[in-house]
């Protein structure tokens, strides 16, 4: 498999995290418009979807020690708190507050953009640290890239 289609590949994965994650704005605005409750608790928390378990279960141990990963982590865990407080005036029928924060520049909208920027920036890093990496054999095996048969390097995944 060639360096293009691997790149293909990851591009995928991260346009699936991308919307992804742009789809909690539908759900709130579902919430709000519907009069709908929603889990707090869950929408809160920045392990459960799947950006978090992609960013937590997925990849930690790979590139976490990047600094784009770790903003990412930290923009992600503020949107959250964002959502949650969404889903808490929908909860508590407070809608036009609830539509107001949704609507606003700030608050959940600047966490919202602030996660897709660090996901693209972390994208970038990535496919830097790509390009030097000289690939003997590789494959794609569940969205990782695996470099195997090489003395210069041990199972490496993306």
């Amino acid at each position: 498999m060639n360096k293009k289609k691997i790149k293909s590949e990851l591009s995928d994965d991260y346009l699936h995290l991308l919307w992804s994650h742009a789809y909690w704005k539908e759900t709130l605005q579902d919430a709000i418009l519907n009069k709908k409750s929603l889990d707090v608790d869950a929408i809160s928390q920045d392990d459960m979807c799947d950006l978090g378990k992609w960013l937590f279960e997925e990849h930690k141990h790979h590139i976490g020690d990047l600094k784009s990963y770790q903003n990412l982590v930290e923009k992600h865990a503020e949107f959250h708190i964002e959502a949650g407080k969404l889903a808490k005036f929908a909860n508590t029928r407070q809608y036009d507050d609830a539509q107001k924060l949704l609507d606003e520049a700030i608050g959940f909208a600047h966490a919202a953009e602030a996660v897709t920027s660090a996901l693209f920036r972390l994208k970038e890093e990535t496919d830097q640290l790509k390009k030097h990496v000289k690939v003997p054999e590789a494959y794609v095996h569940s969205r990782c890239f695996r470099i195997s048969n090489s003395k210069d390097f041990e199972d490496r995944r993306w």
